[in-house]
């Protein structure tokens, strides 16, 4: 893992100009019995931020830029010396001895996307400031796997007039993208003793990332869209050097405005053999 920032700010640049860039990568291996399992991932960024101050201070703006680079593979090895006839025959809750002896699957992907916000602050006064902002975020896909499905699952005639082996294939999910809007109050009264903020906020959700189970395995599929707003309160109050009072509330309403559900069939669910 790699991190770098480069401070310009002494610079005859906007105030708190950060300039930088990462390298992440990250491999997992999940070995169990008869199945192999890797996961490898990198992600190369780059980013800017930059903020500069109006007006003696009362009124400033900060914009933030970010770009990121995702590369992702899932492999999924079952080894030849599983037998699938005595997983059935044995009638064996755990579906690993059920998947199809020998088989490699190895699904890949890559995604890119800039992320960024844009802020603006004004101070009235020392102890009161407002602020708005607007950011876009973004999250990279998930690389599909060969799922494993139970004992049942063998056998099956699927729709293309194949038999299923009890795997099947889970599609990639796209990556997951968000704009979110706040804005906010933050004040000091009464020589600082007394603190009250405000806070109001919606977000709006681009296939939203959502996991569900498919027998034994997990699937992560989108949700087209979803939106998010709120509101939060926050109050403390000192009404003497040894005491603190606060109060803290939210209010959160959370749909899908364009989701039903995790889509098995996509998944290749087959119906179990009675």
């Amino acid at each position: 893992t790699g991190h770098l920032d480069i401070d310009l700010s002494p610079l005859d640049l906007p105030n708190a100009s950060i300039w930088g860039g990462l390298v992440n990568p990250s491999s997992i291996r999940i070995i169990d019995g008869g199945i192999l399992g890797t996961q490898d991932k990198r992600t190369v960024a780059g980013y800017a931020h930059g903020k500069k101050n109006f007006l003696d201070d009362v009124f400033s703006v900060g914009l933030g830029v970010r770009y990121s680079h995702d590369w992702a593979t899932d492999r999924l090895k079952v080894n030849e010396a599983r037998n699938v006839t005595l997983g059935v025959a044995t009638g064996q809750t755990d579906p690993y001895p059920c998947a199809a002896p020998g088989f490699d699957h190895t699904g890949s992907d890559t995604w890119g996307a800039v992320s960024g916000d844009l802020k603006a602050e004004l101070r009235p006064m020392d102890d009161h400031m407002i602020y708005v902002s607007i950011a876009r975020g973004y999250k990279p896909g998930v690389v599909g796997h060969r799922a494993v499905l139970t004992c049942d699952s063998i056998g099956v005639v699927l729709p293309d007039g194949s038999t299923s082996d009890g795997t099947v294939v889970v599609p990639n999910a796209k990556p997951e993208q968000n704009w979110a809007w706040e804005i906010g109050f933050k004040n000091m009264f009464f020589e600082n003793r007394l603190q009250a903020n405000f806070t109001g906020f919606h977000y709006r959700y681009e296939n939203l990332q959502v996991t569900g189970r498919q027998d034994n395995s997990s699937v992560t599929q989108n949700a087209p869209l979803a939106r998010v707003s709120g509101v939060e309160v926050e109050m403390l109050w000192m009404p003497v050097d040894e005491v603190q009072l606060g109060l803290l509330y939210g209010y959160l309403h959370a749909r899908f405005s364009e989701y039903s559900g995790i889509d098995f069939e996509l998944v290749g669910t087959v119906d179990p053999i009675t």
